[in-house]
């Protein structure tokens, strides 16, 4: 199966037939896929406009320091979920991406936490693939995160990855 968002319409394509789908599960997907490709556009999409970054400071697990950056979003060109808060905990050697978590509203809300397992770089582009985790308790706050993480507060859910990566037309403007 193949999703595909190429200016503002979806498709999906399954054994290489054209699968016709309703309007709204067109928008969810859409959506989706817009969710995805914000992480991989990452850490590029943090200098848009409307995008809020505070440096709180640093954290630690058990073999790194990260530097801990909090984001948030104007409502004016924010987007949909401008409400969203996130966390991400870049390591202080690497500059990499090694945990993220966020806050969302839609759905009913709640948080979730990512832990970054394996990075992969393909025409310049770094992809990551991610554990996927929801707090255990309720009333977490998403900026305390990764220490809740590390006390064993947060079960896993699924696994975020991307396969058989292809990057084509690439035109980065930065």
């Amino acid at each position: 199966m193949k999703d595909e968002l190429y200016e503002g319409k979806f498709k999906r394509i399954i054994n290489k037939r054209l699968i016709e789908v309703t309007d709204s599960l067109a928008n969810l997907y859409s959506e989706s896929i817009n969710s995805v490709h914000y992480f991989v556009q990452l850490p590029f999409r943090l200098k848009d406009e409307a995008v809020q970054t505070k440096l709180i400071g640093t954290e630690k697990d058990e073999l790194n320091t990260y530097y801990k950056i909090q984001v948030s979003f104007q409502q004016d060109g924010g987007g949909q979920d401008f409400e969203d808060v996130y966390y991400y905990w870049i390591n202080t050697n690497t500059f990499q991406i090694s945990y993220l978590a966020y806050s969302f509203q839609v759905n009913g809300g709640g948080i979730r936490f990512r832990k970054a397992i394996e990075y992969e770089n393909v025409n310049g582009i770094q992809f990551i693939t991610y554990e996927n985790y929801k707090p255990n308790f309720n009333h977490a706050k998403v900026g305390q995160a990764l220490n809740d993480f590390l006390n064993g507060k947060y079960i896993f859910l699924s696994l975020i990855e991307n396969k058989h990566i292809l990057v084509n037309n690439l035109k980065l403007d930065c």
